[in-house]
């Protein structure tokens, strides 16, 4: 079915001097040029952008060009144009001379007989009073057929009041979704890729329409990405209909709201947690200022039929894709296999059963919910990242009245799991990375912690307390690491240095670990002292590079007092000496210890 801008451009161009122009306006990315364009043949008009022409002859000059391309490439068109130009004054050297002699010679080379559409007008450098000028010269005093596509809401100044005098019919153009969506299909660049997205044609159109997004570039690119998305699933994946649908789904809704600018990076990761903080403000009565809503859930109500908030892509996942860019087919396939869809439950820890509960027949779940309380009874999770599920879940069920244990004794019973195992042993000692915590702080195997703004004080408790654990778990290692340090103090510093500090080249194992507090003071400055000479300064240099960038008072604080009595003791040591002995002590002690 032709479109209002097609059936009027259809009768627009049977005009003879009609003694007006047509205006085509709309929002940004809409298809204003594609539908003026396919509303004629090839050879019923000549286009012409006005994007970036600075002058009234540079106009005239890419209108020659279209109505003449052979004729402005001859020499016969550059000669008479060099005496055109002359005889009105101006003096041309060959390479510059076409912006400026079509204004000379338009009278008599200006045709008729096609349509003239100017796109751009909005992006011209001219003034409004000059392009409306150019247009009305080729109406008036050419008899001629103008289409100008414009972006109408760019153009301020006098124009609406100036342009009924120039423009006898406005054609506001509303996207061609259908159409669009075949279009750009054909650009996509494999065969499999432009079936699968074919597949959902419907589903992704019914989105785009419900977004309210004007532009159908947003829809181009939604369509490109779930091509490369494609690309980067297995078979099985593929296989699975309803997998895929809510896929689709999931990405083009987010994606066209990204690209909209109606949701950030932040939105997408944090999107469990949008819902619970709306559910918190419902119980609140706090509901009746919108204003307060999370943009997600916002967003969320376009779109009956998706759930924004929907596990099947990851939330870094969607940063990765949307915002970043990358699509990397290990971590897509990974997301999709720990969802529902793809769930082997056999070989899937009940707490992630339990995540999924809203996909999943309710005796799935209650023998899941069994299954975690005997492991809860039994200690038998230890992994960090498994217990915070554990315990995250156990919360939430205490807050939906799903047990009968309140908040509070829930937390203290998993604060009793933690003391449990680091009493007999079991409880992991953290790594002496500095780092050690990012692979459990925020997540964990994929999921976020189910945390609401109810359990969220308790769980962040707990979570501390499991953090001092895991801390005090390294700690009973350090009696036999201290000796060892102490040993290479006084026989191997080089090595010592490697240890300590991330800055020698070496495994820097226990640089952002405050172990030597569990060092005597005097037995480490004893064994400085003992070393050979030649490498006190490499002991010296260690600790400068250890405790700067103020590590003292950030991750080695437990070391602060350690250190202002090792310095107090090297100066001891010197007092008891005189002359280059006792200076040689003062000479080692580091600066950053000599300002505690």
């Amino acid at each position: 079915m032709a479109s209002h801008v097609s059936e009027y451009l259809s009768y627009y161009k049977t005009c003879i001097s009609p003694g007006y122009a047509v205006l085509v306006t709309g929002d940004w990315g809409v298809g204003k040029t594609h539908q003026v364009r396919q509303s004629f043949k090839k050879e019923e008009y000549w286009y012409v952008s006005l994007f970036g022409l600075q002058s009234v002859e540079e106009i005239h000059s890419a209108v020659i060009a279209q109505m003449l391309p052979k004729r402005t490439k001859t020499k016969s068109f550059f000669r008479r144009a060099e005496r055109s130009a002359l005889d009105v004054g101006g003096l041309y050297s060959l390479l510059s001379i076409i912006p400026s002699v079509a204004n000379a010679i338009v009278r008599s080379e200006i045709k008729n007989d096609r349509v003239i559409i100017f796109d751009d007008l909005e992006r011209c450098s001219l003034t409004l009073e000059d392009r409306l000028g150019v247009i009305n010269s080729y109406v008036e005093h050419h008899g001629c057929r103008v289409v100008v596509i414009a972006h109408d809401e760019r153009i301020v100044g006098d124009f609406v009041e100036n342009k009924e005098k120039i423009f006898g019919q406005t054609l506001r153009v509303e996207p061609e979704v259908l159409p669009a969506f075949v279009s750009f299909c054909e650009s996509v660049r494999c065969d499999r890729q432009i079936r699968f997205v074919s597949s959902y044609r419907k589903l992704i159109i019914e989105i785009s329409q419900a977004s309210g997004a004007k532009s159908l570039r947003i829809l181009k690119h939604v369509i490109e990405d779930i091509g490369r998305i494609h690309d980067s699933l297995s078979s099985q994946h593929l296989a699975n209909s309803d997998a895929m649908a809510e896929l689709v789904a999931l990405f083009s809704a987010l994606s066209i709201e990204i690209r909209n600018g109606t949701l950030s990076k932040d939105d997408l990761r944090d999107r469990a947690r949008a819902g619970y903080r709306s559910a918190a403000r419902r119980l609140g009565n706090q509901s009746q200022n919108s204003q307060n809503e999370p943009p997600l859930l916002v967003a969320d109500k376009k779109y009956p039929s998706v759930n924004l908030r929907g596990a099947i892509l990851q939330d870094e996942l969607l940063v990765e894709l949307l915002i970043e860019g990358r699509y990397d087919t290990g971590r897509l396939r990974a997301s999709l296999d720990i969802s529902h869809y793809f769930l082997e439950l056999a070989a899937t820890p009940n707490w992630k059963i339990i995540f999924n509960y809203d996909d999943l027949e309710d005796d799935v779940v209650e023998n899941a919910l069994r299954g975690m309380e005997e492991q809860f009874d039994n200690r038998e999770v230890t992994a960090a990242g498994d217990m915070l599920h554990v315990f995250a879940l156990k919360l939430m069920l205490s807050s939906i009245s799903e047990t009968r244990e309140g908040l509070e004794e829930v937390s203290e019973k998993c604060k009793d799991y933690i003391n449990d195992l680091l009493a007999a042993d079991r409880m992991p000692s953290r790594d002496t990375d500095w780092q050690w915590k990012d692979g459990f702080e925020r997540s964990f195997d994929g999921y976020g912690y189910w945390v609401t703004e109810e359990t969220e004080k308790a769980f962040k408790s707990i979570y501390h307390h499991l953090i001092e654990a895991m801390e005090l778990s390294l700690e009973g290692t350090f009696p036999a690491i201290t000796n060892d340090l102490i040993d290479l103090v006084r026989n191997d510093p080089a090595t010592f240095a490697d240890k300590v500090t991330f800055s020698n080249g070496g495994d820097g194992n226990y640089a952002s670990v405050p172990i030597l507090a569990h060092i005597p003071v005097q037995a480490f400055v004893s064994a400085w002292l003992g070393a050979p000479k030649s490498n006190w300064r490499t002991i010296s240099r260690a600790l400068q590079g250890r405790y700067e960038a103020n590590q003292l008072n950030n991750t080695l604080s437990k070391e602060k007092s350690w250190a202002k009595e090792v310095k107090e003791a090297l100066f001891a040591e010197a007092e008891k000496l005189e002359g280059f002995r006792a200076q040689r002590i003062r000479r080692i002690v580091p600066g950053v210890l000599q300002s505690l």
